[in-house]
């Protein structure tokens, strides 16, 4: 045919090039912490948002917008007047607190204003996401609440996040102040303490493969305790809960169910899904 038809070129490595662009990005690192919202972030890469989320730290800044979400990073620290009545009052009283610096006060604030411009007020939704399990609201309990959901002064638990594995500073009387004043009763207050902290325990229940494939993972000996406290605090029976972590059902035709041994890897999963479930149903 006449004409020369030619394919387009195209760049030899796309990644390569898209590595440059982050590259660029990176490179001035003293102004990271100013991109005070990540939709501003040009390319947006984990490796990106994070780098900038790590300057703001650095620079205490602890709160990025991300469009309408407003990210928080935990300081592990005092903050002084991060939430004073100063701050608060700038917040509430600024014509347009989308334009203050990233604030929690800023998310609060629009809820407010929300309600007050309808003419009728509509509920708002504030949704709260992220790690959870940090272990703060065990530390101020007394010596009877702490015997009483088996949390002995210095134990462990492996699901939380802190480097000591350790329960942390006191909120305790903070959240149950907070649960007071939502209308939850002293006794379902304790009934909540209780099944996170058999959560907890629960985390610290390890496994190992059995030798012969057709027999179920066996509960490691340092397990153990942790087995029965948890069984102890959720009320479950202790061969109903092995039971449930260490086998799954296959059901077979319309009736029959047949019961298959898993193995410590699947064990492990089926104690976090369990966890997660459970939790989930109290938060």
């Amino acid at each position: 045919p006449n004409g020369d038809l030619r394919k387009p070129s195209i760049p030899v490595n796309l990644n390569e090039s898209f590595g440059e662009e982050i590259n660029a990005f990176l490179i001035d690192e003293k102004e990271l912490h100013s991109y005070d919202d990540l939709t501003k972030v040009n390319p947006v890469t984990t490796k990106t948002v994070l780098k900038c989320l790590q300057a703001r730290y650095a620079a205490e800044l602890f709160y990025t917008n991300a469009g309408c979400t407003v990210i928080a990073v935990n300081p592990f620290q005092p903050v002084n007047k991060l939430y004073s009545n100063e701050v608060m009052k700038q917040y509430h009283n600024a014509p347009q607190p989308q334009n203050c610096k990233p604030h929690i006060f800023t998310v609060a604030e629009q809820a407010y204003r929300n309600v007050q411009c309808q003419l009728h007020p509509v509920n708002q939704s504030i949704i709260v996401s992220g790690e959870s399990g940090a272990g703060k609201i065990f530390k101020g309990a007394s010596a009877n609440e702490r015997d009483e959901w088996d949390l002995p002064e210095n134990a462990q638990f492996s699901w939380l996040p802190n480097s000591d594995k350790n329960l942390e500073e006191d909120c305790f009387k903070i959240t149950k102040d907070a649960m007071t004043h939502l209308g939850i009763d002293p006794s379902k207050q304790s009934n909540v303490f209780k099944i996170l902290s058999g959560l907890l325990h629960l985390g610290n229940v390890s496994f190992c493969d059995s030798l012969d494939e057709s027999q179920p993972c066996e509960v490691l000996s340092n397990g153990k305790v942790f087995l029965y406290s948890t069984s102890n605090l959720l009320k479950i029976p202790t061969e109903h809960l092995l039971d449930r972590l260490c086998y799954r059902t296959i059901i077979a035709g319309k009736q029959q169910a047949l019961k298959k041994p898993c193995k410590k890897a699947e064990c492990d999963s089926r104690r976090d899904c369990l966890a997660k479930s459970i939790y989930a149903r109290i938060s």
